[in-house]
């Protein structure tokens, strides 16, 4: 949200670092840095919004998730990587 403490630092240090990971065997992670560009448009919004929701609730939803999310003031982040570290298969 743009009024958000995350939007707020996101906006003054101009990067962020985003890390996933797989938290059962065979264990891996990522971890992302670098430059960001926040971008504040609803119809961009819309469309990463109905994406996740296609992904996460099913296509029978995502439209209306994206209706519901994709709205002034959200926020869609992009990361540039400049720079990554992860492993895979830590278990070996």
């Amino acid at each position: 949200w743009h009024t958000s403490v995350k939007a707020q630092n996101l906006a003054r240090e101009g990067r962020a670092a985003m890390s996933v990971d797989v938290p059962e065997p065979p264990y891996a992670y990522l971890l992302v840095e670098g430059p960001v560009t926040i971008i504040d448009d609803p119809e961009e919004s819309r469309r990463v919004a109905t994406a996740a929701g296609s992904r996460y609730m099913g296509a029978e939803r995502a439209d209306e998730f994206g209706r519901r999310n994709g709205v002034s003031g959200e926020l869609v982040v992009r990361i540039h990587i400049d720079h990554f570290v992860g492993a895979d298969d830590m278990t070996a």
